[in-house]
């Protein structure tokens, strides 16, 4: 229920986001305020939970990759075909993406929080729009995909008597 609630409140919100304005900018503060809701807090608790619970991960998991689809297809939907064949458009969605989640998941600062959250809102905003910006996170992304690092993950040390 709550992946599919945020679906839609995403798709509502982005099909609202009209031509001509600064679509990244509105698309970054209405994923911040989506971070805000009580569908977000109830989506965060359940993928972390998924984490170490596997009946609930065999059930989350499937609605989180439906969730990351869906906010695909509304990007494609609503940027321009230029702006999604630039370099990196992917990278810097998951970029702004990850880093709202972060935000709003462990973003307690104190006294400043608000200066801070502000700060960072802005800097997703200029990495959006700088052409250097764009430059370095395709190349990230080339390079990620040309040299992919092939270490297996680390196994946790077995527990012996």
């Amino acid at each position: 229920y709550v992946t599919l609630r945020r679906i839609e409140m995403f798709e509502t919100a982005m099909s609202k986001i009209e031509p001509g304005h600064d679509r990244v900018a509105e698309a970054i503060d209405e994923a911040w305020r989506q971070n805000q809701t009580e569908e977000y807090r109830a989506y965060s608790e359940l993928s972390n939970a998924a984490h170490t619970d596997p009946d609930l991960a065999a059930v989350f998991r499937p609605a989180m990759a439906a969730y990351d689809l869906a906010r695909r297809k509304t990007a494609m939907a609503l940027f321009s075909a230029q702006e999604k064949r630039a370099e990196g458009f992917h990278l810097r969605r998951d970029v702004t993406r990850f880093l709202l989640d972060g935000l709003a998941t462990h973003g307690w600062f104190g006294d400043d929080g608000d200066t801070r959250a502000a700060q960072i809102l802005q800097f997703l905003k200029v990495l959006a729009r700088e052409p250097e910006s764009r430059r370095l996170l395709a190349k990230a992304a080339r390079d990620a995909t040309a040299r992919p690092d092939r270490r297996e993950p680390r196994k946790p040390p077995s527990r012996r008597g």
